[in-house]
């Protein structure tokens, strides 16, 4: 389907919508909407990425898997993000170093590669869009790289868990152990001791099953600005 200006006039995509240079009504003009669904692999680790995804709806996982099979998040790409690795294959840096798998249904713009390419050339303000994403990703890992080098497990799943509830703005989120050791890169033991200390020794959560409630708002806050003490 091929998409017209109007389909970036949403609130995912302001500078997308501003952009008033010909060049890049021609690539919008050619691209076509996509409906993924959840659970779809888009690009594994050593592929090349075939063309330049606009999140629209929905969320992807960026990860990495380890030899022992425990999976690492590095980012979610959400509407009107771009993806540093997508950019990085399709300039021809190299081949992308992570997995990238939908989260939940996913609507999105599909940019073919050589239409990417000529956006970059031709299009001021499209280039601006992309290197401004660029270094905010990048400000994003060297905190990702921070979090996990130099801050406790514990402290960095005290953070993860009240990004959560506030994300979800409930005091009740429905999630694994597993599914939060898939996010902090560890195993599901780990995560589990740590979040019976939490219930038990600080007070901070009550534990269901495949459920946890935030007992004290400022409780986790508190100890992952702080640490534990």
């Amino acid at each position: 389907m091929a998409v017209s200006l109007q389909t970036v006039q949403q609130p995912a995509f302001p500078e997308l919508a501003a952009i008033p240079d010909i060049a890049w009504n021609e690539v919008l003009n050619r691209a076509t909407t996509v409906r993924l669904p959840p659970g779809e692999v888009l690009a594994r680790t050593g592929s090349a990425c075939k063309a330049f995804l606009l999140v629209q709806k929905g969320t992807l996982r960026v990860r990495q898997i380890s030899p022992e099979g425990r999976e690492m998040l590095l980012y979610r790409l959400e509407p009107g993000e771009l993806s540093i690795l997508a950019i990085t294959s399709l300039m021809g840096v190299g081949s992308c170093p992570a997995d990238v798998v939908t989260e939940s249904e996913v609507h999105a713009l599909s940019i073919p590669h050589m239409d990417f390419h000529y956006a970059m050339e031709h299009s001021p303000g499209f280039r601006h869009f992309v290197l401004t994403i660029l270094a905010r990703r990048l400000s994003d890992t060297m905190r990702l790289v921070e979090s996990v080098a130099f801050k406790p497990l514990d402290v960095r799943l005290a953070a993860l868990l009240d990004q959560l509830f506030k994300r979800n703005d409930s005091h009740m989120i429905h999630i694994t152990h597993e599914a939060l050791a898939m996010e902090l890169g560890t195993t599901r033991e780990v995560v589990s001791r740590m979040l019976k200390d939490f219930e038990k020794k600080k007070g901070c959560v009550k534990l269901h099953r495949g459920r946890i409630e935030l007992v004290q708002g400022c409780c986790l806050a508190d100890c992952a600005r702080n640490g534990f003490l």
